[in-house]
């Protein structure tokens, strides 16, 4: 067997494996792949949760009413970059909506609203 030929069954293996694998869409109807928070339109957001602000958001603007109105300057300040991505991954997997009461740097939330 010669190259193109294994370079052919390949190919032919990699495109079959392809064509089984389901579409984006109906992996989003089962519920199995949902949109990201971050990324994603806010009236998009609104819409699949059913609300006029979208609940990210609500949570962010709560945990700064409730810890950060005191401190000055909280929108200038930058917060843990790590702690930033980790929070971010959580919420876009649907983690971590409710999270953001215990958030040690409120900055974090600052940074989601900018």
């Amino acid at each position: 067997m010669n190259f193109s030929d294994k370079k052919s069954k390949i190919r032919d293996r990699l495109l079959k494996f392809l064509k089984k694998r389901p579409t984006m869409e109906s992996l989003q109807e089962q519920g199995i792949l949902q949109e990201s928070v971050f990324g994603s339109h806010l009236d998009r957001l609104c819409e699949r949760e059913r609300t006029t602000v979208p609940i990210f958001v609500k949570r962010c603007i709560q945990a700064i009413e409730n810890k950060g109105l005191s401190i000055d300057g909280i929108y200038r300040v930058s917060g843990n970059l790590a702690q930033v991505q980790k929070l971010r991954c959580a919420v876009d997997q649907g983690e971590a909506v409710i999270k953001f009461h215990t958030c040690v740097n409120i900055c974090i939330c600052t940074i989601f609203i900018k």
